[in-house]
């Protein structure tokens, strides 16, 4: 299948966010064989399948990119994992908002760039810092709020589609436990929706304080998807 053809057959659902965006990318490389395709971030460490793809799509896309995360629907787990023996499965829970509407209406706490606009973020940690950097040159949306003029805590649409966008929240340590992460997730979600975007929200099983985030704002689980990776990476 190309692009467009693979574009019709993805849905509108949370847990295929990434896809989508993937697909709609015009960066992105798309592996198409058999059955099935396999969708690869080339600077960005993620790839996604839609179907099952050919078994040497995806021990070429393992060779070339063994760092990349790879998400995996659970239709499709078991035969994918049996190509890739030496990977780790990470479960993950995707959510969807029932009302966004309803979420906490913005405060003066958080604010949402303007397109173009992009904040300092070299104080970061280099890992955030080069997916904020990552963000700004793509163009992602993002709001953040700020303590003392510097950007503290960030919530950003690394992967937006026609009608969701998968959250993604951070917030400096120094920062943590003041409401900010909540602010500028809310900030950006109302601006969205206001465009017709909805929030999906991802997190893996071992990630119990984004999971937590998601209830106490009112997500309710959509979803499961499973995020393979060599032993040598972390996830949490």
């Amino acid at each position: 299948m190309d692009r467009a053809e693979l574009l019709e057959s993805v849905p509108h659902e949370p847990r295929w966010v990434e896809a989508r965006a993937l697909l709609l990318s015009s960066e992105s490389e798309v592996r198409s064989a058999g059955a099935g395709a396999l969708l690869v971030d080339p600077s960005f460490p993620i790839a996604c399948t839609v179907g099952v793809p050919d078994r040497e799509v995806v021990l070429d896309f393992d060779r070339e990119r063994p760092t990349w995360e790879l998400l995996v629907q659970a239709e499709d787990l078991e035969a994918v994992r049996a190509m890739l023996p030496d990977r780790v499965v990470h479960p993950a829970t995707v959510f969807a908002h029932p009302d966004p509407a309803s979420l906490p209406a913005p405060s003066g706490a958080a604010r949402v760039l303007a397109p173009g606009e992009r904040v300092a973020v070299d104080h970061c940690p280099e890992s955030l810092a080069d997916e904020l950097e990552q963000s700004f040159r793509r163009g992602a949306p993002m709001a953040v709020a700020e303590l003392d003029g510097v950007a503290v805590a960030f919530s950003y649409g690394f992967a937006k589609t026609e009608r969701l966008w998968d959250v993604s929240v951070d917030t400096l340590e120094h920062a943590r436990r003041r409401g900010l992460a909540t602010a500028a997730f809310c900030a950006l979600a109302h601006a969205l929706f206001a465009d017709g975007v909805a929030p999906a929200w991802g997190a893996v099983d071992s990630n119990p304080a984004s999971l937590a985030m998601a209830a106490r704002l009112g997500f309710e689980e959509s979803a499961k998807l499973y995020v393979l990776v060599r032993p040598a990476i972390n996830k949490g």
